[in-house]
């Protein structure tokens, strides 16, 4: 007895010292690749979600095998196949895991204090033995209780697409901002004009090449024709606002990279067709639903920072727009003879401060609550909104179920960002008297 406990022990502290290790490597990393301090542990939460909806994604084709042991305690609904009940039954579980995981956190986190602190921060062993430990707790909770989770994930899921879609647009503006800045600087002007031109023809040249493969591919059913062409007049419209200068911060870069996501949604709207195969095309829809979702993440992460240090105080500017001093004293830029020097001032105290953790803020807070409607959306995603099959009468799982829902929230989606686009380019006009820079 006292062996095999020891020797539990000695496994359990093997795994933690391998999880700190693995922390702290990807740590060292984002260091060498100059990101902020305060950016780690929000990365350490998507790559750990992307990790584990990898795993649900493995686990929604493999599942049966995997989880055969768990037979007894789901109690499949009769007339269904328990491999294809074990298959969704792994995606829903892993989902309600992360939803649990994240809104404690979110709760721990509306906390100021040196706890709070650290167990965002830290503690990376502990809680990822807890989402493993909780997940696997979870096969003991009957199927009844996940198809009415089902049901909840579905309208809240329903939310953030709508949000997801908001700040796809906020990505397209803010990438413009950074590129024409460049350009606008002075400074190889050159340079960001020739990616300006190039990655312009790139989107717009992506968009079209999709929305061609749609007529090509899917043109039995005249709606996927109409919708279709409803996406490039849509683009004509962008474009066309854009180049009249409706609103001073439109470019054809911008219009570009829209059309580009506005394209992708209306090829993921068509395969979502339900009188279609969805089980050849199950595996594109996830990709593409995946790659718009931790494209916000990773957008979400960073730019928090960027607002904070807007707040807390960014470098002066002189009459060139060349920055003099920042507040923190870290960046000192001068001219010495016609060229820029870049002097560094560094105090012990700001050494110091680079050091402590950072401080939880309300931002951080609200990002586990982003999170947790991440994992409710991707179970969506992964099931094509196929919540409430669970008990259906299918004998196997063939990828998606055939659920209009799914095409009907897509569609939405894309044409409530169409009509937000619309309005950022024509608002300027409409309302003359408002300030929207």
């Amino acid at each position: 007895m006292g062996i095999s406990k020891n020797r539990k022990l000695m496994g359990l502290s093997i795994g933690c010292c391998i999880g700190t290790a693995c922390c702290n490597a990807l740590c060292c990393l984002c260091s060498k690749c100059g990101t902020p301090r305060r950016v780690f542990a929000r990365l350490g939460y998507i790559i750990l979600s992307l990790v584990l909806v990898l795993f649900s994604l493995l686990m929604l084709f493999y599942g049966d095998y995997v989880f055969s042991v768990f037979n007894r305690f789901i109690r499949c609904p009769d007339g269904v196949t328990k491999d294809a009940c074990l298959q969704i039954s792994a995606v829903y579980r892993m989902s309600f895991t992360l939803a649990i995981f994240h809104f404690l956190l979110f709760l721990i986190c509306l906390c100021k204090g040196p706890l709070p602190t650290a167990i965002h921060e830290g503690a990376w062993p502990i809680k990822i033995l807890f989402v493993v430990g909780l997940y696997f707790g979870s096969f003991f909770i009957r199927n009844s209780v996940f198809e009415i989770y089902g049901y909840i994930a579905m309208v809240l899921s329903g939310l953030f697409l709508i949000y997801e879609m908001i700040l796809l647009i906020d990505i397209a503006y803010t990438w413009n901002s950074h590129w024409v800045g460049g350009y606008d600087s002075g400074r190889s002007s050159k340079c960001w004009m020739v990616l300006l031109i190039i990655f312009t023809v790139v989107f717009y040249g992506l968009g079209l090449t999709v929305c061609i493969l749609m007529y090509i591919y899917y043109s039995s059913k005249w709606w996927s024709i109409l919708l279709t062409t409803l996406t490039i007049f849509s683009d004509v419209v962008f474009s066309a606002l854009s180049v009249l200068k409706f609103a001073e911060n439109a470019s054809l870069f911008t219009c570009s990279l829209i059309f580009c996501f506005v394209s992708c949604m209306n090829a993921s709207v068509i395969l979502s067709d339900p009188y279609m195969d969805n089980s050849k095309n199950a595996l594109l829809q996830i990709f593409i639903g995946l790659a718009f979702l931790y494209l916000v993440l990773f957008y979400v992460s960073g730019t928090t920072v960027e607002k904070k240090k807007a707040v807390d105080g960014v470098s002066d500017k002189n009459e060139e727009g060349i920055p003099i001093v920042s507040k923190a004293g870290e960046v000192v830029m001068e001219k010495d003879e016609g060229e820029e020097v870049a002097i560094t001032h560094k105090s012990g105290r700001d050494s110091d401060e680079e050091e402590k953790l950072p401080e939880i803020t309300l931002q951080t807070a609200l990002f586990h609550l982003l999170m947790t409607f991440v994992a409710f959306y991707f179970s969506m995603v992964l099931t094509n909104w196929g919540a409430p099959n669970i008990g259906s009468s299918e004998k196997h799982y063939r990828g998606f179920s055939k659920r209009w829902l799914g095409f009907g929230m897509k569609l939405t989606a894309q044409w409530v960002a169409t009509l937000i686009f619309v309005w950022c380019l024509i608002a300027p006009k409409v309302c003359p008297n408002r300030d929207f820079n």
